[in-house]
């Protein structure tokens, strides 16, 4: 990746990703460091990790947490 990640959005990083589990990763970090995710970007990012056929099980959980 050339540049910051700043440069980024979440979903591009996610989409990025060579590896389905980064995709979760990234997604789960975003969401504990991040105050200010909007509903609408956890449903794309959801959304999106079902496209790739990831369960959501660890998404849920950390939800319960936070």
């Amino acid at each position: 990746m050339n540049g910051l990640l700043s440069d980024a959005s979440v979903i591009e990083l996610m989409r990025q990703c060579s590896v389905h589990e980064d995709t979760l990763r990234v997604m789960l970090i975003n969401y504990l460091c991040s105050s200010n995710t909007t509903q609408n970007e956890l449903r794309e990012q959801a959304d999106y990790l079902k496209e790739v056929g990831l369960d959501d099980a660890a998404v849920k959980y950390v939800k319960q947490l936070r």
